[in-house]
């Protein structure tokens, strides 16, 4: 990196590949704020060809246009700033108060947001496209689409949980037995060969332990440790035991036997302790969520509000955060020093409400109920566009 910006210039470290080196690196190479290597001898080679490269020339058109995109960020960040944030006071949404060539950027993300959306719909359907807008999504979709698929409801496994062989079958979920295989498959097994092919409703830890052990597979077999983005080194198989052990006394039948359970009290219920400790370990408020949802779909929790979802997506500030801030459609979030702060939560509210507009009409009328379009399918294509977005799968062919 020392070499990148010297030859080309600390611009180039906005370029993507770049920036994630530098993030990736700094720790390994700095040491009480000293270089961590001997010598720079190896890295001759590329400091002699660099002169050979388009950006080495300070007038070169790809010079000028790394240039230009820094200054836009940098104007973003710091100089418009505070007038941004008068102008917000009056405008319903971050884009709106952006200067003419920012919105510019901002119209440009929204249409490869549509166009993510298009091609997922198209790969959902069935609708074969021999000459797909993003090349790489393609291949991305096909590889795991239980974990990349923007229409949540049809994705493989969460299609087979909600079948009669699965634990949200109508007579079966409002049971412990139901719902304990229910938070097993998304504290434990999700996203696994196992959820796609072994049984998915176990009348007790035992039982789940007892199958696990007769087929003589590996632990990976039936748990991803990271089902939900980065690795959990503490999400096992042996959380059955625990989550069984909570479950016990009726706790789950009482509190969905009289009624239908509100969205955000279902989703407290799952993150809620016992004489300080958790009811279900690493579930966490993101599977919490995913699992209080699988559940409105299986008619034990009610239909989730606007203000329910920008509550829970404020609070979790993960992958709808970062889709709404990609869109331009909140402002930067705040950094700390070992994550990113806290967005507005009533600007994330409008945000939100905007977005799940653009994605209503997006998707054809007819199509809505087949596939499931709804506030939580706005959240979770959110992510999957944020997640894609980062993997630089969404440039064009």
């Amino acid at each position: 990196m020392h070499v990148v910006v010297n030859e080309f210039g600390v611009n180039a470290l906005y370029l993507d590949g770049m920036w994630k080196v530098y993030s990736n690196l700094r720790g390994h190479l700095f040491k009480d704020g000293d270089w961590y290597i001997d010598s720079f001898k190896a890295m001759r080679p590329l400091r002699s060809a660099a002169s050979g490269h388009p950006l080495y020339d300070p007038t070169s058109p790809e010079r000028e246009a790394i240039n230009e995109m820094a200054q836009l960020i940098d104007d973003l960040t710091t100089d418009c700033k505070h007038s941004i944030d008068r102008r917000m006071v009056e405008s319903g949404l971050y884009k709106d108060a952006l200067d003419p060539g920012l919105q510019l950027i901002a119209d440009h993300e929204m249409h490869v947001f549509v166009s993510f959306l298009q091609q997922s719909l198209d790969y959902t359907t069935g609708q074969h496209v021999d000459h797909p807008a993003h090349p790489k999504l393609a291949k991305w979709l096909h590889s795991k689409p239980d974990k990349h698929l923007a229409f949540r409801e049809l994705a493989p496994s969460r299609a087979r949980a909600r079948s009669n062989e699965g634990p949200f079958a109508k007579g079966v979920i409002r049971t412990t037995a139901g719902i304990f295989s229910a938070v097993v498959w998304r504290g434990i097994t999700f996203g696994t060969e196992f959820a796609l092919k072994g049984q998915m409703v176990f009348e007790s830890a035992d039982e789940f332990d007892a199958i696990r052990l007769s087929l003589n597979k590996p632990e990976a077999y039936f748990c991803d440790k990271a089902a939900y983005g980065r690795s959990n080194p503490h999400r096992s198989t042996g959380l059955a035991q625990e989550y069984w052990k909570s479950l016990q006394g009726g706790i789950w039948e009482k509190l969905v036997s009289k009624h239908i359970v509100p969205f955000l009290e279902c989703w407290r219920f799952f993150m809620s302790k016992k004489n300080g400790t958790m009811l279900f370990p690493q579930l966490g408020p993101l599977a919490s969520y995913l699992l209080t949802a699988d559940l409105y779909y299986a008619g034990v929790v009610t239909k989730p509000t606007v203000d329910d979802m920008s509550t829970i997506i404020h609070q979790l500030n993960k992958g709808a955060v970062a889709g709404l801030e990609r869109l331009r459609l909140i402002s930067p979030r705040p950094k700390r020093k070992r994550s990113k702060g806290k967005s507005n939560k009533e600007e994330c509210r409008r945000a939100f409400q905007h977005i799940a507009d653009i994605i209503f009409k997006a998707v054809p009328l007819n199509m809505h109920s087949s596939l499931r379009v709804d506030l939580i399918l706005v959240e979770h294509a959110l992510c999957k566009y944020s997640r894609a977005s980062v993997r630089n799968l969404l440039s064009f062919k």
